[in-house]
């Protein structure tokens, strides 16, 4: 838990800087000023740093807590719940070392999403033997994966 201390404490700091009361000038109809002694453009332009800061100490805190690199990589795809459902079953049933090395997570990463579902179906076997619970599991996964439900 302390290892994500940063970068939370960093983002009250931008949810307090943020609940500000600030005034609307007229002649900025529906602009909101916080800081009146920045002009707008600046604040604008203060946004990409403010956030950049936030992606580094995000990043170091995850390295810091050394997490399955599967579990970071997952989370760097823009997915559906569907998908990240699909994901997260598939992970937990079959562990983050095989999901990382596995061909889905490859295929997945470079968004070929019509292989997937091939690829989901080959994780059936158990002992040898393909097992009627796994497919069923897989299908539910794969009806998950290509819901459209964001």
């Amino acid at each position: 838990f302390w290892v994500l201390w940063s970068p939370l404490a960093y983002m009250a700091g931008i949810f307090l800087l943020s609940s500000v009361p600030g005034e609307i000038h007229p002649e900025e109809p529906g602009m909101l000023r916080v800081f009146l002694w920045v002009p707008p453009d600046v604040q604008n332009l203060l946004h990409v740093p403010v956030y950049a800061g936030l992606a580094w100490l995000w990043c170091g805190s995850l390295q810091r807590l050394r997490l399955p690199q599967g579990t970071v990589i997952w989370l760097a795809l823009v997915i559906t719940d569907g998908q990240f459902d699909a994901l997260v079953s598939f992970t937990f049933n079959l562990g983050t070392g095989v999901s990382q090395r596995s061909t889905l997570r490859r295929k997945e990463n470079r968004e070929e999403h019509a292989q997937v579902l091939r690829e989901f179906m080959r994780w059936v076997w158990a002992g040898g033997r393909r097992l009627q619970g796994l497919i069923e599991h897989r299908a539910a996964g794969t009806a998950n994966y290509f819901s459209l439900v964001y």
